[in-house]
C-alpha cells in the first residue's frame, strides 16, 4: 500500500512539486531563493515543452527538429554556417544539443531557459519593490496566462534571444551588473536571432534622457513601417563585405516583408483564421491597458512639483517597446506575438509601480480586475491554440505524470 502511494505520488511528482512552489515564490522574502524556486517552476514549463511532440498545423518546431538533424554528428566548427550566417551563438547551442541525442530537448531546454528567465526577473524586481504578494500573484497569474505557450515553444529562437536580451538588460538597468556577464548576454541575445536588433535599437535611444524627448521619439516610431520601406527599397542588390553589415541589410528587408506581406503562406493563414483575429484583439486591449497606466503615471509626474524631466532608463525602455508593440500590429503574419510578450514581462516596471504608490489605490483595483479577465481569457485562448496542434487529454497526462503513468497502465 505504501509502495503503492509512493508510485502514484513520484507519477505525479510534477504537479505534487510545482503548486506548492509557486506559492512559495509569490511569497518569497530572501533573495536566495528566487534562483532555486524560478529553476522549478521553469522545470516543469520545460516537460510541458519536452512532450510537445509531433504538433498539428506544421509549426516553426517541426522544422526547428529537422535543422537540429543537421547538426548531429557535426563538429563545433563544421555546426558553424551550417544552417543560418553568422548566428554563432545559435549554431553552439544547437551543436551540443544534438549531442545529447534526444530531439525533444531542444523544445524542452529551450522553454525551461526562458520561464527560468522570465520567473527570474519577475522574482527579483518584487523583492526589490517590496510589493505585497496578492498583487505580485495577480500580475504572475496574468503573465503565465498571457504568455502564448505554442508560440514559446514553437518559436524556439526569437524567445531566446528576446529572453537573453532582457536578462542582459535587467542586469544592467536594475541590478547594476555592468560587468562582461552582461556584455556577453547581449552579444548572444543578437547571435540567436538578428530581430534582437530592434532591441538594441531601443536601448541606443535611451541615450535620450530628456522625458519630453523620449516622449517625441516613442511618437515618431509611428512612422517606422514607412521609414524601413523607403531603406529596403534603397538597399535592394547591395551588399557588404563588412562583417555585420549584410545582417543589418537582412534585418531591414525582412521587417519590410513583414509589413507589406499582404498575402501568401503564413500570412493568410493567419488572415483567414479566427483564433488570430481573436487573439490580435485580446492582446490589443492588453496593450491599450498598459497605455492608460502608462498615462496615469506619466500624469501624474508632471502634476508633481518635484518638476521630473527625466525617466529611468528601464521605464524610457519600456515606453520604447510599449509604442513598438502598437506599431507591430501593422505588421501580417502574427509577429506582434514578438514584441507583446516582452512587453507583458517588462511592464513589471510600471505594474510594479502603481502597487507600491497610495496615489494609485483605484487605478490598481481596477487595472488587477482588468489582469484577471486578461488571465481567464489568456488560459482559453492557449488551449485553444494547444488543441489545435495537440491531443489535449494525452498531452495533459503526459504533462502532470511525466509519462510514467501512462506506460504503467499501458502494461496492463
Amino acid at each position: 500500500m505504501i509502495a503503492l502511494v509512493m508510485l502514484i505520488f513520484f507519477a505525479l511528482a510534477p504537479i505534487c512539486i510545482v503548486l506548492p512552489t509557486i506559492f512559495c515564490y509569490i511569497t518569497i522574502k530572501k533573495e536566495i531563493n528566487i534562483i532555486l524556486y524560478s529553476v522549478i517552476i521553469a522545470f516543469f514549463f520545460g516537460i510541458a515543452g519536452y512532450w510537445f511532440i509531433n504538433p498539428a498545423t506544421d509549426p516553426d518546431l517541426v522544422r526547428y527538429l529537422q535543422i537540429l538533424g543537421q547538426y548531429s554528428g557535426k563538429s563545433l566548427f563544421e555546426s558553424f554556417n551550417l544552417v543560418y550566417s553568422n548566428l554563432y551563438a545559435l549554431d553552439i547551442y544547437f551543436h551540443f544539443i544534438s549531442l545529447l541525442g534526444n530531439k525533444q530537448l531542444l523544445p524542452a531546454i529551450s522553454v525551461f531557459l526562458f520561464y527560468f528567465i522570465t520567473f527570474y526577473i519577475l522574482g527579483d524586481y518584487k523583492l526589490r519593490t517590496k510589493i505585497k504578494n496578492k498583487d505580485f500573484a495577480i500580475y504572475i497569474f496574468f503573465v503565465i496566462s498571457a504568455i502564448n505557450f505554442c508560440s514559446i515553444v514553437n518559436g524556439i529562437r526569437w524567445p531566446l534571444a528576446f529572453a537573453f536580451f532582457f536578462l542582459a538588460f535587467y542586469r544592467e538597468s536594475i541590478q547594476k551588473k555592468r560587468n562582461i556577464a552582461t556584455i556577453v548576454l547581449y552579444i548572444i541575445s543578437i547571435l540567436f536571432h538578428f530581430s534582437t536588433l530592434v532591441f538594441v535599437i531601443l536601448r541606443l535611444l535611451l541615450f535620450i534622457k530628456n522625458k519630453k524627448l523620449v516622449v517625441i521619439m516613442g511618437g515618431a516610431a509611428v512612422f517606422s513601417p514607412k521609414i524601413i520601406e523607403i531603406l529596403a527599397n534603397n538597399l535592394i542588390g547591395i551588399n557588404s563585405t563588412i562583417p555585420g553589415v549584410n545582417q543589418i541589410i537582412y534585418f531591414i528587408n525582412r521587417a519590410n516583408m513583414y509589413f507589406q506581406w499582404q498575402g501568401g503562406e503564413w500570412a493568410d493563414i493567419v488572415r483567414e483564421s479566427q483564433y488570430y483575429k481573436l487573439e490580435a484583439i485580446y492582446y490589443y486591449f492588453i496593450v491599450m491597458a498598459f497605455v492608460v497606466v502608462f498615462l496615469n503615471i506619466y500624469k501624474n509626474r508632471n502634476e508633481d512639483n518635484k518638476k521630473i524631466r527625466n525617466l529611468k532608463k528601464q521605464e524610457s525602455f519600456v515606453f520604447y517597446l510599449l509604442i513598438v508593440t502598437i506599431v507591430s500590429f501593422t505588421m501580417s503574419a502574427h509577429t506582434y506575438i514578438r514584441f507583446i510578450i516582452p512587453l507583458v514581462i517588462s511592464f513589471c516596471i510600471f505594474t510594479f509601480k502603481i502597487y507600491t504608490d497610495d496615489k494609485f489605490i483605484n487605478l490598481k483595483v481596477t487595472f488587477n480586475i482588468c489582469l484577471f479577465i486578461f488571465s481567464i481569457m489568456g488560459i482559453v485562448l492557449n488551449l485553444t491554440l494547444l488543441k489545435s496542434m495537440m491531443n489535449i487529454g494525452d498531452y495533459f497526462t503526459n504533462l502532470f505524470t511525466t509519462g510514467i503513468l501512462r506506460t504503467i497502465l499501458g502494461n496492463f
